[in-house]
């Protein structure tokens, strides 16, 4: 059921054996979720009846039988099923209609800690990162935990994002002097009212230069490209998290436009950072096929150098790097 009607159009046909040893270690993870909910629900129930009554066994696969009927007939993601995904060291709290935690994002993730935040982790200094779209939290979190010296900021326009990506770092041991999210529209929260002259916003100063790294993964899918995204994503995941909001949608650089001028505000000057922090790159975008534009728009604006893409395991361009020059 679940090799069908998710993996066989991904594969090279019935015969792929990668789809099905993907769609039977979903299964196997369905299994090992219901064990442990009947447990804990037997625990916590006490010596009811249906405990001395119905098998432990048939319990589990009662559970179970829901789970796929769920998977298969809703679509419903399988991380939102059993309530959590293991995300670099890290379990991470999922529910709708937070975006799951995708590998893509964890790979780059991954590679923010160990080429950049570990290079600068000799030093007595906190890292100050701040964490622009953080969705469930699993980037902020991932690096708090991974690197002892980070302070994660995190941000999010869903009142649900902070509240989980609050739940998320606790639940990893990161206690909330070392991580907080706040909620916020973009950067509105560390900008000042618009200009009566021309309109346009700047940070306020009490911000300017106050964070050593800028991680985001923005909403970058394309209006025509969401159309063709599966159910299991549209039917399920906020689409203000993928395409952005109204004001934005159609103006899909625009998030792209703010991390590059403000992210660049917000960054610590090259003179004020720590020796190593400064030679590394200090800011971090999921993007996807707009990547060049992306690179371009950063590039122009001449408030970063080393514009870096980088690729994902299929060979996609997944994120950009680059450093600041001021």
């Amino acid at each position: 059921m679940i090799f069908d009607r998710f993996y066989l159009q991904e594969g090279e046909g019935p015969n792929d054996r990668a789809m099905w040893f993907q769609a039977g270690l979903e299964v196997e993870w369905l299994e090992e979720w219901a064990e442990q909910k009947v447990r804990a629900d037997m625990k916590r129930e006490g010596p009811t009846e249906a405990n001395r009554t119905i098998p432990y066994t048939d319990r589990i696969r009662q559970e179970v039988k829901k789970a796929v009927i769920q998977r298969h007939d809703l679509y419903k993601p399988l991380a939102y099923i059993i309530g959590n995904q293991p995300f670099f060291s890290c379990e991470i709290e999922c529910v709708p209609p937070l975006l799951c935690p995708r590998p893509e994002t964890e790979l780059w993730t991954h590679w923010v800690v160990q080429t950049v935040l570990k290079s600068a982790a000799d030093h007595d200094k906190p890292i100050r990162v701040l964490d622009m779209c953080c969705g469930t939290g699993c980037i902020g979190v991932a690096i708090a935990k991974n690197c002892p010296q980070a302070e994660v900021v995190a941000v999010d326009i869903l009142e649900k994002a902070v509240e989980v990506s609050n739940r998320n770092a606790r639940r990893n041991g990161i206690p909330e002097a070392r991580y907080t999210a706040k909620q916020s529209d973009m950067f509105d929260l560390f900008l000042e009212k618009e200009s009566p002259t021309d309109g346009k916003r700047k940070v306020r100063p009490e911000y300017e230069g106050t964070f050593d790294v800028l991680v985001s993964n923005p909403p970058y899918i394309l209006p025509d490209q969401y159309v063709d995204l599966p159910i299991s994503i549209t039917h399920w995941e906020s689409k203000l998290a993928l395409v952005g909001d109204d004001a934005r949608e159609h103006k899909q650089y625009t998030y792209f436009q703010e991390l590059t001028d403000y992210g660049s505000s917000l960054l610590k000057k090259r003179v004020d950072r720590d020796v190593k922090l400064g030679i590394l790159p200090n800011i971090f975008i999921e993007i996807g096929l707009q990547g060049h534009v992306v690179a371009s728009i950063m590039e122009r604006s001449g408030l970063f150098t080393d514009v870096l893409m980088h690729q994902d395991y299929a060979g996609q361009e997944r994120w950009i790097s680059a450093n600041s020059s001021h």
